[in-house]
């Protein structure tokens, strides 16, 4: 499992910045119409979960159940058995909400972790943190609004997308239960977190869109890259190497 953690010289942003402006245009649209209601009211002008973590008060909306698998009973344990002395496991939480996730693996795991973190509305985080007596976000939490803002090299070793990034950016609009997916953005962002997971790397995105548009996707993806992929409940998985976790 390599760690290098500087920039390869000449990577590139998988967008620029024109492009993710466009991009960025349907993500508040896409969160205002798509997710369910939680917290609501002037302040909060997206509608999210903001406080999706393992084992909360909502069973069904707990991560460990929305993904199939614990990340801090089980998959994150495992992927630090492969680390040499010293060296941290790089998370991203792609689309984290007020980041209160991201706030249960660092408490879980120290300094055994790196931890970043994509979110649609730092405002919106903030503000819900304010309101419920939370620390304020730290540098590493919504670092970056979108995936597509990151440079081109292999940089995680576990990505985890909890209704976030792949959710918003991909689906064009719904009718009753019939989701409209844009399969060709869809591919997009597979492919950069394909291309974002170290050797090793594991990723579990959910939920599952459309398992037929998925799986083509997928297909298409693997005459060009190397991984692996499977479904675990209504999560999808896609880990580099022959051991999932």
């Amino acid at each position: 499992m390599s760690h290098n953690s500087k920039t390869p010289e000449g990577a590139r942003p998988f967008l620029d910045k024109e492009s993710l402006k466009e991009l960025a245009k349907t993500w508040k649209a896409g969160a205002q119409k798509f997710e369910p209601t939680h917290i609501g009211g002037s302040n909060y002008p997206v509608n999210y979960f903001a406080d999706r973590i393992e084992g909360n008060h909502r069973e069904d909306e707990t991560i460990e159940h929305i993904h199939g698998e614990s990340f801090i009973e089980k998959v994150i344990p495992n992927k630090l058995k492969d680390l040499k002395p010293g060296q941290k496991l790089k998370i991203l939480d792609n689309g984290a909400g007020a980041a209160l996730f991201v706030d249960q693996i660092r408490a879980a795991f120290d300094d055994k972790v790196d931890v970043y973190s994509t979110g649609i509305s730092k405002r919106v985080a903030q503000t819900y943190r304010r309101d419920h007596l939370l620390p304020k976000l730290k540098l590493k939490d919504l670092k970056w609004r979108s995936i597509s803002q990151l440079k081109d090299f292999p940089e995680f070793d576990l990505i985890i997308d909890t209704w976030g990034e792949q959710y918003y950016r991909t689906i064009g609009n719904r009718k009753g239960e019939n989701l409209l997916v844009d399969a060709s953005e869809y591919e997009k962002h597979l492919e950069q977190v394909v291309k974002k997971l170290l050797p090793g790397g594991y990723a579990s995105l959910s939920p599952i869109l459309l398992p037929s548009i998925v799986k083509n996707c997928l297909k298409g993806l693997e005459k060009r890259y190397s991984f692996q992929w499977g479904f675990l409940g209504g999560a999808l998985k896609i880990w580099k190497g022959r051991n999932k976790v």
